[in-house]
């Protein structure tokens, strides 16, 4: 990578952290940073926005920011953000058609990270539930016409399985009774069903994680798994915090049981860190919590 192209990267991620966490007037110097972009740069803003699931967030900030100071929206973020949002109006349903079908064959599901970034989306569509894995890619088989993408060894070892449905552009992935990168985790599988919530995304209800469970899910697919955070794991965990009642002891404790205790007391210090710095306030956690 080009140190030109590094700084491109450093630049465009820091208007976004601005438009999605900052303060209404720091979208100013974001609107501005947008408007200098070249074509290949305006791409380039538009695939990190997508990959840090805030591309309709972003959107949206600068919409509102331009309205009331009277300029125009960037005609290719609209167009970006208007293509994103109706690939996610196509996968909405689809998703609800499987939760129904699992459900109805007596398989409990719980749609877990996908739709913690509304109104973006994750990159695919992840479902828990448990039962019998023949049984299930049998009826993605033949209620979907799902092709099984081949697993990896880890997918093997986790019980994982990514489903591709035709004309859907996100890979159902659904996760059998395991969890984490070797399907090491069982007892948050567990608590995930029952402790499940209803919740409305658009026209449709979706059972999702508890908040609590929602956190642990966070540390174990970010920490344990791909090592790296998002802005929207910082926005999303930052909004999870502010408005949930999180009974953060009992949340230090079942991550202790998970071997995870460590790995949770990172992960809120970093969002809380990246938090401050764009919003400037701490976010409510206790320092015990943070320290481990």
């Amino acid at each position: 990578m080009s140190q030109q192209h590094s700084r491109l990267q450093r630049d465009v991620l820091h208007a976004l952290s601005n438009l999605v966490l900052g303060p209404p007037p720091s979208f100013a110097s974001a609107y501005e940073f947008l408007d200098t972009l070249k074509k290949d740069d305006r791409r380039e803003f538009c695939e990190l926005a997508c990959a840090h699931h805030v591309l309709l967030r972003g959107s949206d900030a600068l919409s509102a920011f331009a309205s009331r100071a009277r300029l125009h929206v960037p005609e290719w973020l609209k167009k970006s953000a208007q293509i994103e949002a109706q690939e996610i109006k196509k996968s909405l349903p689809v998703l609800a058609e499987v939760c129904r079908a699992l459900e109805q064959a007596g398989f409990p599901v719980v749609v877990m990270k996908s739709l913690d970034h509304w109104p973006d989306m994750g990159s695919d569509l992840d479902v828990f539930t448990t039962g019998s894995a023949k049984e299930i890619c049998s009826l993605m088989k033949r209620d979907f016409s799902a092709q099984i993408n081949p697993q990896s060894w880890s997918e093997k070892l986790a019980c994982k399985f990514n489903f591709r449905i035709p004309g859907l552009k996100r890979l159902v992935e659904i996760h059998v009774g395991r969890l984490g990168q070797t399907g090491q985790q069982t007892r948050i599988g567990r608590t995930l069903l029952q402790r499940r919530i209803v919740k409305r995304f658009g026209a449709f209800e979706f059972m999702v994680p508890s908040p609590q469970d929602q956190l642990l899910l966070g540390v174990l697919d970010r920490l344990y798994r791909h090592h790296f955070l998002r802005i929207c794991d910082v926005a999303d965990t930052a909004e999870l915090i502010k408005n949930s009642r999180i009974d953060f002891e009992h949340l230090k404790q079942e991550s202790k049981q998970a071997g995870i205790r460590r790995g949770l007391a990172s992960y809120l210090s970093v969002i809380d860190e990246y938090h401050a710095h764009y919003q400037g306030g701490r976010l409510p956690i206790p320092a015990n919590i943070k320290k481990g």
